[in-house]
């Protein structure tokens, strides 16, 4: 077998190396690494340090210490340069791929295939525009190589891969290329023109600064950017004619070039902003993603707020995002019927409890609820339906309620009709008026409430009336008047002789005081 076939199989079977370098890896290039900030931060120092070394050796002698720190510095960018190297692509699959193909048609391993391959694929690294920063950044430090020193600069472009923000303005050139280069063919044109013609008009005038066509084109430059430094003044008629259509040309040009760079700008930031948002999401226990931010959509997250519980908001409306950003909640501008925009707020991560798709559109709330299902099986999906018929397709598409807000509504105008006095009951429990609440306690393991029977329990004194007991299936007592609620069982009224089991979840009914109070002696109770 070629040496260079086993070198591979050898690193492809070391689970160590293999570990290593996904770790390496995963600092370097993962934003969302909890390492990467670190990393970021001391490289950046780095960089600051150095940039301070090269502007005080200008005018001072710098001490031993100082060359003992720019030779630690240039070490770590040395290393740093070598390690993106190898992180940036895996020898070893493409060697590896390569020797399958070669045993599947029965033909002998070409060398030169794979080693041409390997220096093609690292040469796309070395050939980035980053890593020939780096390179610059290292290479400048050659005191011996004098024209080497002016790429000293290029220590402060570094910057721009510790830094997402910068980082991601750097792109905006990339992105609107060829809005730029439409403008740049547009300035070269008018800068030639205008300086061909005060060239032929002034050049052989004694008196007239343009000696030159270079003269001519700096004249033109300064003048079609609206700078005007005064040094070369046109003193012929056809002179200043130019100048005159150059100025005004100039000023259609900044307006032109502004417009490009601040509406780059502006998706840029809004871009940031969501990457921001998105990463606060992945730090939260768990979370409740929102589709959609209309009147149902806005009650049901006031609601969340009011309960401290996490949860983002998606819409497509730039308004309402606006509107749910005033209040202090997490939202994107998003359309949440693609996969990608699930992805991107972490469908798929453990932390993402529920979604909720309250959309005008059935059409739209089904395809969030097959993306959600398809990318997260164990996820609860709530979604609202506009017609009692799409219950079943809704259920189907792995629902696991549904809200049907119109059939809702019309019950409690029934209620309100026949049983006025239990309605605003009801609605003064429900909307928290004259301080009524439905709350949860929790029946933690060695608290006050654990192993204990609801008739022991005296909530008279805390001023509390229970409601009912949340408990999880294989928990479920026989003969008891429940509710199911899928993988749980609600109990309501539960008898005195009823016992309290840790991870039971304790719905009580009372002024919200009372409920806080009660809270805090359960949880002092834990011994």
């Amino acid at each position: 077998m070629n040496l260079l076939v086993r070198f591979a199989l050898f690193l492809d079977s070391c689970d160590d190396y293999k570990k290593l370098k996904s770790s390496v890896k995963d600092v370097f290039d993962n934003p969302k690494s909890k390492y990467r900030l670190y990393f970021d931060f001391f490289m950046i120092f780095l960089i600051i340090s150095s940039i301070a070394i090269v502007i005080l050796s200008v005018k001072y002698e710098i001490t031993s210490t100082l060359h003992l720190v720019e030779l630690f510095i240039l070490s770590i960018f040395t290393v740093e340069y070598l390690i993106r190297f190898w992180i940036h692509n895996d020898i070893r699959a493409i060697i590896i791929e390569l020797h399958k193909e070669a045993n599947f048609l029965n033909i002998q391993f070409n060398t030169k295939l794979a080693l041409k391959k390997i220096i093609l694929n690292k040469f796309e690294y070395i050939i980035s525009p980053l890593a020939i920063i780096d390179l610059l950044a290292i290479l400048s430090a050659f005191a011996q190589l004098r024209f080497l020193r002016l790429f000293l600069i290029f220590r402060m472009f570094k910057i721009f891969r510790y830094t997402k923000s910068m980082n991601e303005f750097g792109t905006i050139l990339l992105e609107k290329r060829f809005e730029f280069f439409t403008l740049l063919v547009l300035i070269a044109f008018m800068m030639f023109t205008s300086a061909s013609i005060i060239y032929v008009a002034e050049a052989n005038d004694p008196a007239s600064k343009i000696n030159t066509f270079f003269d001519a084109l700096y004249w033109a430059l300064i003048t079609v950017s609206t700078v005007g430094y005064g040094d070369i003044v046109p003193i012929s008629v056809q002179g200043k004619i130019a100048t005159g259509m150059l100025i005004i040309t100039g000023l259609g040009i900044i307006a032109f070039a502004t417009s490009i760079i601040a509406t780059a700008f502006t998706e840029k930031m809004l871009h940031l902003k969501t990457s921001k948002i998105l990463l606060k999401t992945d730090k939260l226990e768990s979370c409740t993603i929102i589709c959609g931010y209309g009147k149902i959509g806005q009650i049901i997250a006031k609601r969340l707020q009011e309960a401290d519980e996490n949860f983002i908001i998606i819409d497509n409306d730039h308004s309402k995002v606006e509107l749910a950003t005033s209040k202090n909640m997490l939202a994107i501008e998003a359309d949440a019927t693609k996969t990608e925009t699930l992805i991107k707020v972490g469908i798929k991560n453990k932390n993402m409890t529920n979604i909720i798709c309250l959309t005008d559109s059935e059409v739209q709330n089904i395809y969030i609820v097959l993306g959600a299902r398809a990318l997260n099986n164990n996820i609860k999906i709530i979604s609202r339906i506009n017609n009692i018929e799409s219950k079943q397709k809704f259920i189907l598409a792995g629902v696991n309620e549904v809200v049907y807000p119109f059939e809702n509504s019309a019950q409690m105008a029934t209620e309100y009709v026949s049983q006025p006095i239990a309605f605003d009951a009801i609605d003064a429990i429900l909307f928290g008026k004259e301080n009524a609440f439905i709350e949860e306690v929790a029946v933690i393991e060695g608290s006050l409430l654990d192993n204990k029977k609801i008739g022991e329990i005296d909530f008279r004194k805390y001023k509390l009336i229970p409601f009912g007991v949340l408990r999880h299936h294989e928990k479920q007592s026989e003969g008891l008047n429940y509710l199911n609620l899928k993988s749980k069982k609600f109990i309501f009224n539960p008898s005195k002789d009823f016992i309290l089991q840790s991870g039971d979840i304790l719905v009580v009914m009372g002024f919200m005081i009372s409920i806080n109070h009660f809270r805090n002696i359960v949880k002092r109770a834990i011994y």
